[in-house]
């Protein structure tokens, strides 16, 4: 069997290429394999993997990660989307690119994967970029700051670590068997954290926030935990307690933690 691999900028280009008159879905044998290793959204790989399938083609979504270096490295990491017996017929083709391989569920999974690696990514630099603020206000050579949390706090930083501190305190007692208890998630990342279980008490955590934050220095976390709260999202900045309860009362999407940073 044939295979075609193809790697874009965008959705709209990926269409293009397989569904033009002159396309791949047009010109390829039927039963050919086609591998995408562009980026692109989840909902348009859903699709063109329906269509191809319609047209007697298999497909796999699979982006990747590592930039130029993982590249010509050979050292990407891909994840990918697809039917499992495909997904094996082309294991030698993503082994002569890439390192870490893994087979993520159906088509779209490898999009949806991708898009939950840059939020972690996005996260990271986030973080990294309030600690170097953090060291220029204090006077630290920020160069030599840098290299250390780089070489000697990787525990920090690690996804392994990361992910299974999350995963351990999934439906924690202390919430009812509801949610991630981002208490001690932050605490086990180093911060430092309040829970509040009463709206009135807002203003007072706030405020030991603020204060627990300039005597050691480090984010504090403000859990929240309201009945009319859904827990959708960790770790939303809002300016103060006033921000907090309109959002709390307006909708039901509100966060159940606050990063006081300041």
């Amino acid at each position: 069997m044939s295979t075609i691999a193809i790697m874009v900028p965008d959705s709209p280009d990926v269409r293009e290429v397989l569904t033009a008159e002159d396309g791949v879905f047009g010109s390829a044998r039927p039963g050919t394999l086609i591998i995408d290793f562009s980026s692109i959204r989840p909902d348009v790989t859903v699709e063109l993997a329906k269509e191809a399938k319609e047209k007697g083609f298999r497909i796999l979504d699979a982006p990747v990660s590592g930039g130029e270096v993982g590249a010509v490295n050979a050292a990407l990491s891909i994840m990918v989307g697809g039917e499992a017996a495909d997904f094996d017929e082309a294991k030698e083709i993503f082994d002569a690119v890439g390192k870490t391989i893994v087979h993520v569920g159906p088509n779209g999974s490898g999009q949806r994967v991708k898009a939950a690696n840059q939020l972690v990514v996005a996260g990271n630099i986030q973080l990294l970029a309030e600690a170097i603020v953090f060291l220029e206000a204090f006077g630290v050579d920020v160069a030599a700051a840098v290299e250390v949390l780089l070489r000697q706090s990787q525990r920090a930083f690690d996804m392994d670590y990361q992910v299974s501190l999350a995963f351990d305190n999934i439906s924690s007692p202390e919430l009812d068997g509801y949610g991630v208890d981002h208490v001690k998630v932050a605490e086990g990342l180093g911060c430092k954290a309040i829970r509040v279980h009463d709206p009135e008490e807002l203003a007072e955590a706030f405020a030991r926030a603020t204060s627990t934050a300039q005597e050691f220095r480090v984010p504090v976390v403000v859990e929240v935990i309201l009945e009319r709260v859904t827990n959708i999202a960790m770790g939303v900045e809002l300016g103060g307690v006033n921000a907090f309860e309109a959002l709390a009362i307006s909708s039901a999407d509100a966060p159940t933690a606050i990063a006081r940073l300041d």
